[in-house]
């Protein structure tokens, strides 16, 4: 994804998270992990960016980048 702004990671979070797969009688659970970056750009609105068991985006940015 690239991004057209310039601004500054504000909050990074994690959440545990859960869906339902499968159909009919064949309905079970999926636990993943969200990972969401925020930013803040130059002009004041937020930006969050966000992945699905996979950390590199979250791991690369600090807060206050």
């Amino acid at each position: 994804m690239i991004f057209d702004w310039d601004g500054v990671v504000v909050d990074k979070k994690i959440e545990k998270k859960e869906r339902r797969k499968g159909s009919g009688q064949d309905q079970y659970w999926v636990s993943y992990k969200l990972y969401t970056v925020v930013f803040q750009s130059d002009d004041g609105k937020r930006h969050e960016q966000s992945a699905e068991d996979d950390t590199t985006v979250y791991d690369y940015y600090q807060i206050g980048d």
